[in-house]
């Protein structure tokens, strides 16, 4: 029987220190459930000074894991996001590096169905995030229909026999060659959530195919201030701001040259895109097709409040682009 890879997953505590939605232990809890030998995995902390202090005082804690090391870097010597991203990509002895967030749990198979996928070739794996709440089950149908609309863009096809196709990444649910990482890492200084799309164009660039598996499967901690709030009107300045700066290319100069009317133009064309998105997610996640299909009005109308929420942080981005940087900080 071939022996199970030695993975690193790396957990940077940034959401932690910035967003306060949830905290690592939750992250180290569900890690240590795994249905997987966790003599083969070393996790990474990497946090401020303060944060590793006490993560130091909870070692006992995690004593099942080959190692867990904390790592102190300041945000003012490179702490940002993606630095530590990439900080705890380098320090990794891991043959693979898997990346959680802490405010996200895997669910227990999801260290399985990442090192199958990579004994069984894969150089880099995604696969579907879901949305957990205080008070709402992963499995609630509105964080289904939540976790559709924010994180279902990762998944581009998903055949009728389940075969599943990424069409991107994100950076709280991903695993992939050490090797490969070092070579192609995160995009550094770059304060945008967009670092992730970044990544995968890069990887395909090189020839690189990321493997969508539905069993790697992570829940990202929300609130609904913030995922109207931040998560999508964020989404809304980024994504001005990307067809401003970053795919100057592929903007429409129709709608350019019409700047008041772009945004709505932009959300639409998302509208459209979306088309076929429930489908694809709810078959990814396992929920059963007849549920599927009674909550579809309800993923709809949860796709609107989201697209409304974009329009807005466009038009912010638009009318007020000295201040959005702040209000929209990833």
């Amino acid at each position: 029987m071939e022996q199970a890879p030695f993975i690193s997953v790396v957990i940077e505590a940034y959401n932690e220190a910035h967003a306060a939605l949830a905290f690592h232990v939750e992250t180290m809890e569900e890690l240590g459930r795994q249905d997987f030998p966790l003599e083969r995995v070393e996790v990474l902390l990497l946090g401020s000074s303060r944060q590793v202090e006490v993560w130091e005082g909870m070692r006992s804690r995690w004593g099942a894991f080959h190692d867990v090391r904390a790592v102190a870097i300041e945000e003012a010597s490179g702490g940002h996001y993606w630095d530590l991203k990439n900080r705890g990509g380098q320090l990794a002895r891991g043959e693979v590096v898997a990346f959680l967030d802490s405010d996200t749990t895997p669910e227990p198979g999801w260290l399985n169905a990442l090192a199958s996928a990579i004994q069984s070739g894969a150089e880099v794996v995604v696969g579907p995030s879901l949305y957990r709440h205080r008070w709402l089950g992963t499995r609630s149908i509105p964080l289904l229909a939540a976790g559709c609309v924010s994180w279902g863009f990762v998944l581009e096809s998903l055949d009728s026999d389940g075969a599943a196709r990424a069409g991107n990444l994100l950076s709280h649910n991903f695993a992939i060659r050490r090797e490969l990482f070092l070579r192609i890492p995160f995009p550094e200084k770059l304060p945008r959530s967009y670092g992730s799309g970044m990544l995968f164009r890069r990887l395909t660039d090189g020839g690189v195919e990321p493997r969508y598996e539905t069993a790697m499967q992570a829940a990202h901690a929300m609130t609904w201030r913030w995922w109207a709030g931040t998560r999508h009107f964020r989404g809304g300045w980024e994504t001005y701001f990307r067809w401003q700066e970053c795919d100057i290319d592929e903007r429409d100069p129709f709608w350019a040259a019409r700047p008041l009317r772009e945004p709505c133009a932009l959300a639409w064309r998302k509208a459209r895109w979306a088309k076929g998105l429930w489908k694809r997610y709810s078959r990814a996640v396992g929920l059963p097709k007849r549920n599927a299909k009674r909550a579809a009005p309800l993923f709809m109308a949860v796709m609107v409040v989201a697209l409304a929420s974009e329009t807005l942080g466009m038009y912010c981005a638009l009318l007020a682009p000295r201040s959005m940087p702040r209000a929209a900080r990833f």
